[in-house]
């Protein structure tokens, strides 16, 4: 089966002294400076909730982060894919994830563990800022995140050093895109999903895997918390699982 790969098309090449490593760690710099100053000063004029304005500023910045990196690094997200292919990575991966996150999901919410953060805010919010919460939790989140930890740092970094490395700086990236948690768990959990992705888009050659991956996984852990809640609501309220 003949793959066409991103990365064998649109490898970087960079001579010895490329500053690949400046460049990332300045697109990293661009990323924390739009986000924090875009959240700070719309937080005091904005009708948005802060857990949605957060969003945004993030998205935003990100954005940035990646133009800046295409203007050197470019990457060609038209390139064909076999979607049969990429699936026979894809889905088990997926499986392995909500594995990883299956304490997270199949807790006792009575109070035992704490309900998710992500599902807290989602279920606060009102009709329309939860649209827009799904939008960015299932889609334009997993698209960014995916084009910027692996489509470009990842790439870019493979195409100058040896593998390990750059597995490892762009799973590192990749959590400070999620923020580091005070549950030490959550953080690892974060880790081992940023290798899974990057194995699948490894082995695939296609950014596209790792993004409908990561989307597939938030979508599903969504659903799963989201029934898990309601049975342990039902069994404190009636005390009968329903």
């Amino acid at each position: 089966m003949n793959i066409i790969r991103e990365d064998s098309i649109t490898t970087v090449e960079p001579e010895i002294n490329k500053p690949v490593i400046r460049d990332i760690i300045i697109s990293l710099i661009a990323f924390f400076l739009i986000g924090t100053v875009l959240y700070k000063v719309l937080k005091p004029v904005s009708f948005i909730p802060p857990e949605i304005l957060n969003s945004i500023s993030v998205l935003v910045a990100i954005l940035f982060a990646i133009c800046l990196l295409n203007q050197k690094y470019p990457l060609d997200l038209l390139l064909p894919f076999n979607i049969k292919f990429v699936s026979i990575y894809v889905l088990p991966a997926l499986f392995v994830c909500l594995l990883i996150y299956s304490p997270r999901i199949w807790s006792d919410y009575t109070g035992a563990s704490p309900i998710p953060q992500e599902y807290k805010i989602f279920s606060e919010l009102g009709s329309t800022w939860k649209i827009i919460f799904l939008i960015d939790f299932c889609l334009l989140g997993p698209i960014t995140e995916e084009l910027f930890a692996r489509g470009f740092v990842y790439r870019i970094l493979k195409s100058r050093y040896n593998i390990l490395l750059s597995v490892v700086i762009s799973s590192v990236i990749f959590q400070i895109l999620h923020g580091f948690s005070m549950e030490t768990l959550l953080n690892l959990r974060i880790l081992m999903v940023s290798l899974i992705f990057t194995y699948v888009y490894e082995k695939t050659g296609t950014i596209w895997s790792s993004i409908i991956t990561h989307s597939l996984n938030n979508i599903f852990w969504l659903i799963f918390v989201y029934l898990n809640v309601r049975i342990w609501f039902n069994i404190e309220k009636n005390g009968v699982y329903n």
